[in-house]
């Protein structure tokens, strides 16, 4: 299957996606997401509280969800893009890798700072 082929067809069969990190790309990567229609819900964790909050207040949207507890999800995560600094990624995703349902994850930047991490995951 060709590879453009391949990602229309992953992004028409979302429902669920998840945004870890709300920094300026992980706010485009969200005011993005509005425009999949196939998505159902849209949840968002940043550590900060206070960024989810100011972005759900900013983009009223009745798709965006705020979670509280990043390994406690109990939903079907069709895809998760990790938007954060490349020094705690590889501890979230090894952890949401174990305590959660997500199919696809989308990983930004420099994915890793240390070369054994790579071959761990």
């Amino acid at each position: 299957m060709d590879k453009k082929i391949s990602r229309v067809h992953l992004i028409l069969q979302l429902s669920n996606l998840l945004i870890v990190g709300l920094g300026n790309i992980g706010i485009r990567h969200a005011q993005s997401a509005l425009k999949v229609n196939s998505l159902k819900k849209i949840f968002l964790f940043d550590k900060k509280k206070s960024k989810v909050d100011e972005f759900i207040k900013k983009n009223k949207n009745k798709k965006f969800i705020f979670v509280k507890n990043l390994y406690k999800l109990n939903t079907k995560i069709h895809v998760c893009i990790l938007s954060t600094n490349s020094d705690v990624r590889y501890k979230i995703l090894k952890d949401l890798i174990y305590k959660n349902e997500i199919k696809k994850f989308i990983l930004e930047k420099m994915i890793f700072q240390n070369p054994p991490d790579y071959l761990d995951i």
